[in-house]
């Protein structure tokens, strides 16, 4: 009641329904997410690991040596979920989802066969798959010796409901709203706070979107309330990926699928298995968008009713690819403008090129895209004549002859932490690489264990995840990019966030 709340130092939210069988998102913790349904990953997991250590030698024709350091590459990146999934580790899944990324990133093009890969000799390939399951394991020791003992809290800050009810969909709002002015090309109206806006939407978003998604699932969202996030939802994604980059969209759909299944308590298989056949169907069509619209040295520009014309020729160039593959595969010919989701997110190459030239060819960099990210913290309105956000990426691609420096104001070639990090130092810039975030997704995962799936903390964590997801950011757009979103979250926390006294936490401390 209102007298017992006051003495635990704790709101009184009302009395509780009779016919509401839905739990309190402030009383959800941290641990519980998925609940249940970590057995079914855990299941999932050793189901994959028996395929590609029983089948997959037996009909695989690769060289034995691409063949077991990919496998080998595909285990280590499967190892930390599968720890998460039997209870060995707890929290948000910060570090297995920054693991399982290495999979499709550095595993299966190894094992499907990227044409790239393979032209490099099987000594290349030793060094380099050693590498990267060094670096798991090695990180992942780091991660599970910190995050295991959950970090201790008096108080917390969580999102006041009633003063955060309405405030969190403005992110979300904004930052559809964002998304078509930029596919409109007139961002520039913002002038010299785009850079800070643009910041603060992007992390927020991804915040407003799991806030949102996990109060749908627990069914604490309105009935005319959920459609309008649906629709929002739907054009969030759609803007995205009109860029022909899905990475971003893939990302908001993951954020969006955890919250509702942390909230629900289960996984919504059938609206889940849908979306990402539309990713697959989108991805087989876009490198025909690409060749015809990327490679003319035009910016493209669509205006909020083209979009329907656009993804209507992407659909159309889709079927296209798709049809075209299905005839030659029948006739007995190989078409190869299609490729594999793996080998286009794949930065494998690119760590058999750093060995294959560094240092006999090329001189390490010995931390020169580490020495700008104070530089691309700071805003652009506080500092004019600030670098661009992947500077460090366009000083790899054109170290190495990937790029010119003009072609950085068109195209980006994505290196990813671990690449950089060797690039760099060599196989000690590996292993240091994975100590710090080994002891930086530890201390989130340590830090965001107290309190709810509502609190500042857990938040914080959320927005750590949606950085851990992306595979192809250098160390210079992972900090700038998590350090102003981070800002935005302290500031918007002290207009919807009030302080709540964990249990026992507080008469603990009026005893001492």
């Amino acid at each position: 009641d209102r007298e017992a709340c006051a003495r635990a130092g704790r709101m009184y939210r009302g009395p509780a329904s009779r016919h509401r069988m839905t739990k309190n998102l402030l009383e959800i913790p941290v641990g519980e997410l998925l609940g249940g349904r970590k057995r079914n990953i855990a299941h999932a997991m050793r189901l994959g690991a028996f395929l590609l250590v029983v089948p997959l030698p037996m009909f695989s024709d690769l060289p034995p040596v691409f063949l077991w350091w990919g496998i080998a590459i595909c285990l280590a990146s499967m190892l930390p979920g599968y720890l998460w999934a039997i209870g060995r580790a707890p929290g948000i899944p910060i570090f297995p989802i920054f693991a399982i990324t290495h999979l499709w990133a550095f595993g299966l093009p190894v094992l499907t066969a990227h044409p790239v890969i393979m032209n490099y000799p099987p000594e290349n390939m030793q060094l380099a798959g050693a590498t990267v399951v060094g670096f798991l394991f090695l990180s992942t020791i780091v991660w599970l010796a910190v995050a295991k003992r959950p970090a201790e809290a008096h108080s917390i800050r969580v999102i006041d409901t009633r003063a955060g009810a309405g405030l969190v969909w403005i992110p979300l709002v904004a930052s559809v709203a964002y998304n078509f002015l930029t596919l409109a090309d007139r961002a520039d109206i913002l002038g010299e706070f785009n850079s800070i806006i643009r910041a603060g939407i992007l992390g927020l978003n991804t915040l407003a979107v799991f806030i949102l998604c996990l109060r749908w699932g627990n069914g604490q969202l309105s009935p005319r309330a959920r459609p309008i996030l649906a629709l929002l939802l739907i054009l969030q994604l759609a803007t995205d990926a009109a860029s022909l980059l899905l990475i971003g969209s893939m990302t908001t759909f993951l954020i969006a699928l955890v919250a509702y299944t942390a909230g629900k308590g289960r996984v919504p298989y059938i609206t889940a298995t849908s979306v990402v056949l539309i990713f697959v169907f989108l991805h087989v069509g876009k490198s025909e968008m690409r060749e015809r619209y990327w490679h003319n040295d035009t910016t493209v520009v669509l205006e909020p009713q083209e979009l329907p014309g656009w993804f209507g020729e992407w659909i159309a160039d889709s079927l296209d690819a798709s049809t075209s593959n299905m005839g030659d595969e029948l006739i007995g010919r190989q078409k190869d403008e299609a490729q594999p989701l793996w080998w286009r997110s794949s930065t494998m190459q690119l760590l058999l090129l750093a060995q294959d030239l560094t240092p006999s060819q090329l001189p390490f960099l010995d931390g020169e895209t580490y020495e700008i990210i104070p530089q691309l913290v700071v805003p652009r309105i506080f500092n004019p004549n600030k670098l661009r956000t992947h500077e460090g990426t366009y000083r790899l691609n054109i170290h190495y002859g990937l790029q010119r420096y003009e072609d950085t104001f068109t195209t980006t070639i994505g290196w990813g932490l671990l690449n950089e990090a060797f690039a760099n130092f060599g196989l000690k810039g590996v292993a240091g690489l994975a100590v710090v975030l080994g002891l930086f997704y530890g201390w989130v995962t340590k830090f965001s264990a107290p309190g709810s799936l509502l609190s500042l903390r857990a938040l914080f964590a959320i927005l750590v995840l949606s950085y851990a997801f992306q595979t192809e950011f250098s160390a210079g757009v992972y900090v700038s990019a998590l350090f102003q979103s981070t800002a935005a979250l302290v500031a918007l926390s002290f207009v919807i966030m009030r302080r709540e006294w964990l249990p026992g936490k507080r008469a603990q401390e009026e005893e001492a």
